[in-house]
C-alpha cells in the first residue's frame, strides 16, 4: 500500500520471504535514482501506484542481489578465515592463535584468491606451497609447524563442507611432517672475522640507536631475542661481568618466564661489553628497573631483522642469517676455540649437553679435526 504523508510518499507491503511488513520511505532503498518528485505533491495518486509496483519489483531484485552476495561472501576464503580465527580464539591461547593466523597469511594466502571460494584449492596448489616452504631455508621444526597449521585450516574447511574429506586426506599426505634428513639443513652463523667486521660496521653506521651494544650482547651472550629485549639494568652485574637471565619478552610485548627453567641462569660476557652497558646506563639516565633496550617502545622482531640485514649489506657480508643466527655464531666460535661441549651447553643454557650435540654435531666434527690437526708435531 502506498500512502501520502504530509510532503512525502511511503510504501508499506508484506515481504513474501520474511513474512512481515516492510515500510520504505527512501527512494534509494527502492532503487529510485530520481527523487525530485518523491517529496513533492506533483505525482498524482495513480502515478504513484504505478511507481509502487515498479519500486517493489526493484526491492526484490535488490534483496536477491544482497542474498547472492551474502552467499558468495559466506563461501569465500575471507569469511572462512574469519570463522577459523574465531575457532582459534576459543580453542587456543592468544600466542598460538596469533602464530597460526600469521602462518596462514604468510604461507597459504599468497597462492589463493581471498574473495573466491575454497574450490580453487587443489593438489597442484598444495604441492606448490610445500615446495616453496621447503626451499625457504627454515628449520625442520618450523616447516612442520607450518604444515600442521595449514592442515588445521584445511580440516576446518572440510568440516564446513567447503572441501571434501577425500581431498583433505590427499592434502594432508602431501603436507605431512618431514624428518631432518629429508631436507638440506644448514645452521646459519657468521665466522669470527665476519662478526668482527659486522660489529665494527654497526658501530660506525648506527645513527638512530645504540645497535652496536644490542647486537654485541646478542652475540657474546648467545641470547635469544626475547631474553635480550626483557633485560633490565638490574640484571647486569658490573662487578662480576655477568648478566642474569630470568625473563623474556614475548611477541605481544609482555614480559613472561623464560623459555624453560634451564634458560634462567647467569652468564658471563666480556668486561668490555659490561663497561659499555654501564656507560650506556649513565648516558641515558636510566634506573635499575629500566629495560636496557627500547625501554619505552619495543621494535618488532621483523624490524630488528631488517636492521641486521642492513648492517650485513653495509659490511659486504653476503650471508642471510636470522637474529638467532648470532647465537649460533657464538656457539660455533666457542667450538672453534676448543671449548668443551659442557661449557658451551652451559653458556647456551641448554637442558643438557645432548641437546647441544643434537644441534651442533656437524660443527663439533669439523672443529675437532682442526683442533687435533693443530696438535701435529711433525
Amino acid at each position: 500500500m502506498i500512502t501520502k504523508r504530509k510532503n512525502y510518499w511511503t510504501i508499506r507491503f508484506v515481504d513474501k520471504n520474511l513474512k512481515k511488513y516492510i515500510r520504505i520511505t527512501s527512494p534509494k532503498k527502492l532503487g529510485l535514482n530520481d527523487s525530485r518528485y518523491w517529496y513533492t505533491n506533483k505525482y498524482t495518486y495513480k502515478e504513484m501506484i504505478k511507481e509502487e509496483i515498479l519500486a517493489i519489483e526493484r526491492y526484490y531484485l535488490l534483496q536477491k542481489e544482497i542474498e547472492e552476495d551474502n552467499i558468495r561472501y559466506k563461501n569465500s576464503i575471507n569469511h572462512l578465515y574469519d570463522e577459523f580465527c574465531l575457532f582459534l580464539n576459543l580453542n587456543h591461547s592468544s600466542r598460538t592463535s596469533y602464530e597460526y593466523k600469521l602462518i596462514i597469511k604468510k604461507y597459504l594466502f599468497p597462492y589463493i584468491l581471498l574473495n573466491d571460494n575454497a574450490k580453487q584449492i587443489n593438489i597442484e596448489l598444495i604441492k606448490k606451497v610445500k615446495s616453496d616452504v621447503l626451499s625457504s631455508n627454515l628449520k625442520t621444526r618450523s616447516i612442520n609447524s607450518i604444515f600442521t597449521c595449514i592442515n588445521k585450516f584445511l580440516s576446518f574447511l572440510a568440516r564446513e563442507d567447503q572441501i571434501s574429506f577425500n581431498d583433505l586426506f590427499k592434502y594432508k599426505d602431501i603436507l605431512k611432517n618431514i624428518r631432518q634428513v629429508e631436507i638440506e639443513k644448514k645452521i646459519n652463523f657468521l665466522t669470527l672475522n665476519e662478526i668482527d667486521i659486522l660489529l665494527r660496521t654497526i658501530k660506525n653506521n648506527q645513527k638512530e640507536y645504540n645497535f652496536y651494544l644490542l647486537f654485541a650482547c646478542l652475540f657474546y651472550g648467545a641470547l635469544r631475542i626475547g631474553e635480550l629485549l626483557a633485560l633490565t639494568f638490574d640484571d647486569v652485574n658490573y662487578i662480576n661481568n655477568s648478566i642474569r637471565i630470568n625473563k623474556q619478552l614475548n611477541i605481544s610485548n609482555i614480559v613472561q618466564h623464560c623459555k624453560s627453567k634451564y634458560s634462567c641462569s647467569t652468564i658471563y660476557i666480556p668486561k668490555r661489553i659490561i663497561d659499555e652497558i654501564r656507560k650506556y646506563q649513565i648516558s641515558t639516565n636510566a634506573s635499575s628497573n629500566d629495560r636496557v633496550f627500547f625501554p619505552n617502545i619495543t621494535l618488532s622482531r621483523v624490524t630488528l631483522k631488517k636492521y641486521l640485514d642492513k648492517f650485513l649489506y653495509l659490511s659486504n657480508i653476503n650471508k642471510k642469517i636470522t637474529l638467532h643466527g648470532l647465537r649460533h655464531s657464538m656457539a660455533s666460535y666457542m667450538f672453534s676455540k676448543g671449548i668443551s661441549i659442557l661449557d658451551v651447553s652451559l653458556h647456551l643454557r641448554h637442558k643438557n649437553p645432548s641437546v647441544t650435540l643434537s644441534v651442533y654435531t656437524h660443527k663439533i666434527t669439523n672443529d675437532s679435526f682442526e683442533i687435533i690437526n693443530n696438535l701435529d708435531l711433525g
